[in-house]
């Protein structure tokens, strides 16, 4: 009876939604490095992207199984807290590193 996000878009076009957005957080990241907007010790957070590929690869495979999702679930809320935790520990690094 809910009406999630999946829900809404199917199970196709929402395993394509979870690869935008992955590729966004990791993008983002990487051109706020290139453009000065964050110091190079961020791109820590870069190693969340196995994680989050071992998500969007199961769930690539067994989009239309949602009893098989458990492991792209969990490997998601992996991802997502790691990245938040690297990139906090890279700019407590950086901040370290600077006078």
């Amino acid at each position: 009876g809910k009406l999630t996000q999946v829900a809404r878009l199917g199970r196709q076009r929402a395993r394509i939604g979870y690869l935008l957005i992955a590729a966004f957080a990791f993008l983002s990241l990487t051109l706020a490095v290139a453009f000065h907007l964050l110091p190079p010790a961020a791109l820590l957070a870069l190693l969340a992207l196995l994680p989050a590929a071992l998500a969007a690869r199961h769930l690539w495979r067994h989009a239309e199984q949602p009893e098989q999702l458990a492991p792209a679930i969990k490997f998601t809320i992996l991802a997502a807290h790691l990245y938040g935790l690297l990139l906090a520990a890279g700019l407590m690094l950086n901040k370290g590193l600077t006078p």
